[in-house]
């Protein structure tokens, strides 16, 4: 009796697990909308957050003057620059991808 209830807890947790992950993300997703998001082109070497952010937006900054930000995420560093009015309005009326 106690393997059955064993067997059917983990089917119900292995069919519920992919529905409370994109819960999770659908509900974050217009968090990390940002037009211009993309890595940096002359940091060199791993980037970890709080160790090397500082370092990541200092090559951010000095490879464009377009770039206000940058930061460490998945050991690369990404840089961060302002959207135009258009890329904008465009990005909000993007569907969001899962």
């Amino acid at each position: 009796m106690t393997t059955k209830l064993s067997a059917i807890l983990l089917v119900v947790v292995v069919l519920l697990l992919p529905v409370v992950m994109a819960a999770g993300e659908s509900a974050s997703a217009g968090k990390y909308v940002d037009c211009h998001e993309h890595l940096s082109g002359s940091y060199q070497g791993i980037c970890v957050g709080w160790i090397h952010d500082a370092k990541c937006k200092r090559a951010c900054l000095a490879e464009n003057s377009n770039n206000y930000d940058g930061f460490c995420n998945f050991f690369q560093c990404w840089c961060l620059s302002p959207c135009t009015s258009e890329e904008a309005a465009a990005a909000a009326s993007a569907p969001i991808r899962h």
